[in-house]
């Protein structure tokens, strides 16, 4: 019969999930201070920019849904978990993107220039 308490019977997967959960924090906040600082665009170029990372980011987070079901449950859960705050935080963004395209199309229909940022 198998001893339940020697170390080899144990679930690994529970010594790393601090690793995981860090890892994934580090990544996420990276992720979110990227995607702030790209998202202040009010040029025609700075929009187009800020859809290419928005769809990356889209897809990226299109791609960690399907495997988030594969994963051991506290892994799992916790990554889906991270996800659906990652879409909120993506909707909002989506939000702010077609706000600024709306604007950049209503300057075009005017003939205005967009704003200049100030010069430092």
């Amino acid at each position: 019969m198998p001893d339940l308490n020697s170390k080899k019977t144990s679930p690994t997967i529970f010594r790393h999930i601090p690793t995981v959960v860090g890892v994934s924090l580090s990544i996420g906040l990276v992720t979110a201070g990227a995607l702030a600082l790209s998202s202040c665009a009010t040029s025609p170029s700075g929009v187009a920019r800020e859809l290419s990372v928005y769809d990356f980011a889209t897809n990226a987070v299109a791609t960690l849904k399907s495997v988030a079901p594969a994963l051991p449950q506290p892994v799992g859960g916790a990554l889906e978990g991270f996800l659906a705050l990652a879409s909120a935080g993506l909707a909002l963004w989506s939000t702010h993107l077609h706000r600024a395209v709306s604007a950049l199309r209503n300057q075009a229909a005017d003939g205005s220039t967009p704003p200049q940022p100030p010069a430092i």
